[in-house]
């Protein structure tokens, strides 16, 4: 499994959220595709930061979502 189309997976649902119309169909087509590399990656950090990343896009707050997805970039690189 590719650390980059995870990460880059993770970079389109935040500009979805991110933008001023998210478009839900995107976002869960997206957030389904990372889930399943993940689950061919099993990996514990990145499955917790993922999930951190995933709360976060629940939250109002924009810094939420960059903070989380720049934590997951980070595990990723690494």
């Amino acid at each position: 499994v590719s650390v980059l189309s995870i990460s880059q997976l993770c970079n389109e649902v935040a500009s979805q959220f991110l933008s001023n119309t998210p478009h839900v169909p995107t976002i869960m087509q997206l957030t389904h595709q990372i889930t399943t590399l993940l689950q061919h990656n099993p990996s514990p950090l990145l499955a917790q930061a993922s999930q951190l990343y995933f709360q976060a896009l629940l939250s109002p707050s924009q810094q939420d979502i960059i903070n989380a997805n720049t934590n997951l970039q980070q595990l990723l690189t690494n």
